[in-house]
């Protein structure tokens, strides 16, 4: 090869690496730490996650990270991802965190889980003037039944639920939408009789959208567990989440953390 030909095929490498370094996402999983700025994943989901009047990222989740994130003095920004696009990204290196992250089987083969930083439970929403007709004690209660469940695509509703899915007998009665406003919107008009979703955030999304007073929580138990920050295993070490875990026991220790609770239970 003479020298000239090596220039060029140099020149060509080099144009390839910046046109695949320019195409959102052609970027590869890569493992620097060093000087790195974390990306974090978010999604809309009151009253957790949201942009407020003012177009300023807040929430009780966003606000409880920030806190940790802002102790640990080290670079990072916001994404606003989907989450079934956040956890699909997470797993193959193209994104550090995500927020509110339940502990899976599957999501520690490719994960690391901060320790937890609030706690989340499923309830089942139902029509207030039918909250009596289900005599339901348990979700695998369902089958059987011409009850028609919604839940949204990507989220945990916990161990009984994903084993039901397994099920025909119970996935049969299950419909997904890709948001939980759509859930909403189903009940009042009648195609589905009920959902799953975190009560808190249900009902700040009900009472959104003007139908908090047509809708009422059923007495059964569905799921409640403790929640985290998911890493990328291809992208974040495990020093950099135990930094994680210390900087969220300082906040707790200060009553950081206890205030902003308060300022969302209000």
């Amino acid at each position: 090869m003479t020298a000239q030909t090596a220039v060029k095929l140099m020149i060509s490498v080099m144009a390839a690496m910046l046109i695949t370094c320019s195409i959102p996402g052609g970027i590869g999983p890569v493992s620097a730490e060093d000087g790195k700025v974390y990306v974090y994943a978010w999604e809309p989901w009151k009253p957790y996650q949201l942009k407020d009047e003012n177009g300023d990222l807040t929430g009780l989740g966003i606000d409880m990270v920030r806190a940790v994130l802002e102790n640990m003095d080290e670079p990072y920004k916001w994404q606003n991802t989907p989450w079934k696009r956040a956890i699909k990204d997470l797993k193959e290196g193209y994104l550090d965190a995500g927020l509110g992250a339940s502990i899976t089987q599957e999501r520690k083969k490719w994960g690391l889980f901060s320790d937890p930083y609030r706690q989340e439970s499923a309830v089942l929403f139902v029509r207030k003037e039918k909250k009596d007709a289900y005599d339901f004690e348990t979700l695998e209660d369902i089958i059987g039944s011409d009850f028609t469940l919604g839940v949204t695509r990507g989220y945990y509703y916990g161990p009984e639920y994903e084993r039901l899915m397994e099920q025909k007998t119970f996935s049969r009665r299950v419909e997904e939408v890709k948001v939980n406003e759509n859930n909403y919107k189903k009940l009042r008009r009648g195609r589905i009789d009920g959902f799953l979703a975190d009560p808190v955030s249900g009902t700040a999304g009900l009472k959104a959208m003007g139908i908090l007073d047509m809708v009422a929580v059923h007495p059964m138990k569905v799921f409640s567990n403790d929640i985290h920050v998911i890493f990328s295993k291809k992208r974040v070490s495990p020093e950099y989440v135990e930094k994680f875990n210390k900087s969220l026991k300082k906040v707790k220790k200060s009553g950081q953390y206890d205030r902003i609770m308060r300022r969302y239970m209000k």
